[in-house]
């Protein structure tokens, strides 16, 4: 392969930020590269065994200066072009791979209101023997960064994965990106080491030992973090699983909170409505003027709720992104609802994003639901789907219960399917 000088990350992608955000997967030093492909060799019209491709029209390889030829990917209408790579399962299942990319998302895009999934990304599929999807991970550029961003995660293929891709694409919505250095590697640790033979076998009068090997208790956190049920905002109305639980219990539960004590904030409260009845052991902070309704947008949160939290002290935070009369947009939105949620982290309570879906309001609307969706996009948020309406405070409930169970480690696993998603 060609050379390339390395170029340093520069712009937002280099900004230290305020308040440190959970890392979405665990780190893993790389071992075995089984993909390593920069773009400068890759013939698009004949793609090598294991690559596959589709709408052929919206993929291209373009050169830039500094870096010789990357992956552009663009589209205009709802479709799905991607370049991916398939997997040996026999190899690869029950094993963690080390997934990494550069990319380069200068523009945004419009959200499809019954796709919250559809974005451009790199996507990690595992299907089982019925062609079933059985997990699907993924790592997400930031929008609207004209620099080159690090993309990087390690993930678990579930043991009983059939067929393994990986997808460099864009799915459904009008947005171009552009992607380079993709490589994908086994983690080191899981690389076999060969046994050197003993040179003396033991003799007849040796004492023979039944050497075995314990089993890996199933109430250990790692345990509970893979047991985590996956849930999409389609189906189950919220973001959670095994990537969630591993990540978050690396910085939660905080000392610094009180224990099951959630607070709820942002537009889409109100202080008049009545506390919700939440999972057993859980309660509300009363709701506060000062957090809800028109004083609940961000600029007013990063004003006021410090002091909230540090009364309070809530061990789970749902922030509520709708509208209230008379907010407009700012032009920092996604930003002041990242930095929010950031706050959060810092006083130790646990962010949760309520994803209004954007319905085409008004151009106000779009741009407030727009920003939140942003903010959870760039760290990976825990987050709800606010409709119906009469169901939500029970889907915050079975949330809090999956914390419970496979975060904060402080309930039993629900092995009688209490855990499943609410009836809706």
């Amino acid at each position: 392969m060609n050379a390339r000088p390395i170029k340093p990350l520069i712009g937002a992608a280099a900004v230290l930020l305020l308040f440190a955000a959970p890392l979405r997967s665990r780190l893993v030093f790389a071992g075995e590269v089984l993909v390593n492909e920069n773009f400068d060799n890759l013939n698009l019209e004949e793609l090598a065994a294991g690559w596959s491709k589709a709408e052929p029209s919206e993929l291209s390889l373009v050169f830039e200066d500094g870096r010789g030829k990357i992956l552009r990917l663009i589209n205009k209408d709802e479709k799905y072009p991607f370049l991916a790579y398939s997997l040996d399962p026999a190899k690869v299942a029950s094993k963690t791979l080390v997934v990494s990319a550069a990319a380069k998302f200068p523009g945004t895009f419009e959200a499809i209101t019954d796709k919250l999934w559809a974005k451009p990304k790199v996507l990690i599929e595992s299907l089982d023997a019925n062609g079933t999807a059985i997990a699907r991970e993924e790592l997400l550029p930031r929008m609207g960064i004209a620099e080159w961003q690090n993309l990087s995660g390690s993930f678990t293929i579930p043991a009983s994965a059939k067929k393994v891709t990986v997808f460099l694409c864009i799915q459904f919505v009008t947005c171009e990106v552009f992607f380079d250095d993709f490589k994908i590697e086994m983690a080191a640790e899981q690389i076999a080491t060969p046994v050197t033979p003993q040179p003396n076998p033991p003799t007849a009068n040796a004492t023979a030992t039944n050497a075995t090997t314990p089993a890996a208790d199933p109430n250990s956190p790692a345990a509970l973090a893979e047991k985590a049920p996956k849930r999409t905002l389609e189906d189950g109305g919220m973001l959670f699983g095994p990537s969630f639980a591993k990540a978050l219990q690396k910085s939660y539960p905080s000392k610094n909170v009180t224990a099951n004590l959630a607070m709820f904030v942002g537009p889409g409260f109100s202080e008049k409505e009545a506390l919700p009845k939440l999972s057993s052991g859980w309660r509300a902070a009363p709701f506060s003027v000062k957090l809800t309704g028109a004083l609940g947008a961000p600029r007013g949160l990063l004003a006021t709720l410090p002091d909230a939290l540090s009364k309070e002290k809530p061990e789970v935070v749902f922030i509520s992104g709708d509208t209230a009369p008379g907010r407009k947009a700012t032009t920092t939105e996604a930003d002041d609802w990242e930095d929010v949620a950031k706050l959060c982290m810092h006083f130790g309570a646990l962010p949760v994003v309520v994803m209004h879906a954007n319905d085409g309001k008004d151009e106000q609307y779009d741009r407030i639901s727009q920003g939140i969706r942003k903010a959870q996009d760039i760290n990976a948020l825990l987050a709800l789907a606010p409709l119906p309406q009469d169901t939500f405070y029970k889907r915050a409930s079975l949330l809090l219960k999956l914390l419970d169970t496979h975060v904060f480690l402080r309930a039993k696993e629900d092995v009688k399917g209490g855990n499943k998603p609410v009836d809706e």
